[in-house]
């Protein structure tokens, strides 16, 4: 923190998207370098009849294009073209260009389908021309399925990757509804990083996924999200409890259970459960199952806690495999001295005021868990290592919304060392509705002596009222 009357604030995190193959693309921009200097000299010839040597046919339209351009981004547009009559040319008509049919590809969205109107679908192609011609996308809510679509279907990586990064910005961390709706279509069209980004929002709202979309998830897309370690669950029982759930909605019959348990349980971490968690599990009808087909399983999970208790350092407890912890919000672990019951009732919310200028003032501390530097997946409470939290707030404009933005301000001695942080926040106690916030890192130096340099967490604009005191529960796990 800054020693004067104001806080020396600090850069905003930037999630960088990683490098395309294409060292020459940019997919995290909006636009892409391929064409180099002549995208300045050839975009005026978008879509219009001068020089144009092809007309494209796609959901009943005409559009004018040019072979040298289809061609030098698209290996299925060289091919198609290299088998096409020239103009003037036998077979060819003089002055007329040759009609490339695109509709025969099945891009274009069909009619009662649920991908737009018919003018979002002439913007979506006139965009796939304008990147063609200029390497710039703009796409839209109304005209990314459109042109994801052609960018995949003719195999131009760079656009596709621009498409999935719009969606996945669109999704954010919060939109729980839109990660439940392109999860399948990502799968359906194997597209690795808007797959991953929708996973990333479920992970993160395991607990407020609704019933009914919890319950419809098939076995290996409920497998994608609790094999994770950036799950965030208030302890790994309660993520049982919802794998629970979600075995009895199938109505699993006693035949074929074991099947899918033997693709479920190696992904729950038991010995992450406390003794007393272990016990109610035990009693429920599931957990008797497990128990009697597999009775080592919680066998192990309570010989970790017995043998972590009583050892000084846990590295030294080397006959059980340990598991690193999710992004727990209440994480006991082996050997902790917090009571199991107490920590069960124990809330996890504390209110929290806000601030509405930069000041100095923390009153709040982050709850830190650091790892055994000789077993990174063993953590402990670091209760004299907390991070400095200071929460404010910011309005879009005059008028309309809220959010929070928070600072986390890591000791110095955490310097290069990796973080993961969960951020959770309730507007009001008893709403159902909480902004999950999660980041992971290395702690960089501050630009003062002996300080490290803050971490800003900023959430989306939802409040409609300027919060004064919000309910937040802040948790960093150091390696």
């Amino acid at each position: 923190m800054s020693s004067g009357t104001e806080m020396e604030w600090h850069q905003e995190v930037i999630i960088k998207a990683p490098k395309s193959d294409d060292e020459d693309c940019e997919p995290s921009q909006k636009s892409c370098r391929k064409l180099g200097a002549l995208s300045h000299h050839i975009q005026k010839f978008m879509n219009q009849p001068e020089l144009s040597d092809v007309a494209l046919r796609f959901a009943g339209k005409q559009y004018r294009s040019h072979r040298l351009i289809l061609g030098a981004w698209s290996g299925i547009f060289e091919d198609k073209l290299a088998k096409a009559p020239r103009m003037g040319t036998a077979g060819g008509e003089p002055g007329q260009p040759f009609l490339l049919d695109l509709d025969e590809d099945g891009f274009a969205p069909t009619s009662g389908s649920n991908s737009g109107s018919a003018e979002d679908t002439d913007a979506a192609f006139q965009q796939f021309l304008k990147f063609l011609y200029s390497g710039k996308a703009e796409p839209t809510q109304g005209t990314v399925k459109v042109v994801l679509s052609l960018a995949q279907g003719y195999k131009i990586k760079p656009l596709q990757e621009m498409c999935e990064r719009f969606i996945g910005k669109d999704i954010g961390q919060h939109n729980i509804d839109s990660a439940l709706e392109w999860l399948g279509e990502a799968e359906a069209k194997d597209l690795g990083f808007l797959k991953e980004s929708c996973l990333k929002v479920l992970r993160s709202y395991v607990q407020y996924i609704p019933d009914v979309a919890w319950q419809a998830l098939r076995l290996d897309q409920l497998v994608s999200i609790i094999e994770s370690s950036e799950v965030v669950v208030e302890d790994e029982y309660c993520l049982f409890l919802k794998i629970e759930a979600w075995i009895k909605s199938k109505q699993v019959t006693d035949e074929n259970l074991w099947a899918t348990l033997e693709v479920i349980l190696p992904h729950i971490r038991f010995s992450n459960m406390t003794i007393w968690q272990l016990q109610q599990f035990s009693k429920s009808r599931l957990g008797q199952q497990i128990s009697q087909k597999r009775p080592e399983i919680v066998t192990e999970a309570l010989q970790v806690r017995a043998l972590a208790s009583e050892e000084v350092d846990f590295s030294e407890v080397s006959e059980i495999q340990f598991v690193p912890p999710r992004l727990y919000l209440k994480f006991v672990p082996p050997g902790g001295r917090l009571s199991s019951i107490k920590e069960a009732k124990k809330d996890i919310f504390t209110r929290a005021r806000v601030n509405h200028t930069l000041s100095n003032y923390s009153d709040r501390r982050a709850q830190v868990w650091r790892s055994n530097p000789q077993n990174r997946n063993v953590h402990r409470n670091a209760a004299d290592e907390t991070w400095e939290v200071n929460i404010m707030s910011r309005q879009e404009n005059v008028g309309k919304l809220w959010r929070v933005q928070v600072l986390l301000t890591p000791k110095w001695d955490h310097i290069g060392k990796e973080y993961r942080i969960v951020l959770y926040i309730k507007s009001k106690e008893d709403t159902t509705n909480p902004i999950i916030i999660t980041h992971s890192g290395t702690v960089e130096k501050g630009t003062k002596r002996a300080t490290a340099d803050g971490i800003v967490l900023i959430g989306p604009y939802i409040l409609e009222e300027k919060p004064d005191y919000i309910y937040s529960r802040e948790v960093v796990f150091i390696n």
